[in-house]
């Protein structure tokens, strides 16, 4: 690791995620729910409180994965209650604004 990665921090931000989804039947792909609004989160990588320029990072070699949690209690639910990509990768996206941050977006999740 080069010396100017060494203050770089990393921060997960998720901007948009459902607060309730229907239950399918366990394991059933006929009776899939897909989660909505579509889980979306975001990393941006700040050298010290510097953003970086993200060119030179391949968003693509970044793997973020869902898991699902009680919001009462904060432990993580059967993993097997969550259907579909639990694994996707970083992609490189503007925001609302214009700004291009590295995103996470679980297209195919179903709980």
């Amino acid at each position: 690791m080069e010396s100017s990665n060494v203050n770089r921090k990393l921060q997960l931000e998720v901007v948009q995620q459902p607060i309730h989804a229907r239950m399918s039947g366990l394991g059933e792909d006929k009776g899939r729910r897909p989660i909505s609004p579509l889980p979306f989160v975001r990393l941006r990588i700040l050298d010290g409180s510097t953003p970086i320029n993200i060119d030179t990072i391949d968003a693509g070699l970044l793997i973020l994965q869902a898991s699902l949690y009680d919001s009462q209690t904060g432990l993580e639910v059967t993993s097997a209650n969550l259907i579909g990509e639990k694994f996707v990768n970083g992609q490189k996206l503007e925001d609302t604004s214009g700004n291009l941050d590295i995103w996470f977006v679980f297209k195919d999740l179903s709980v």
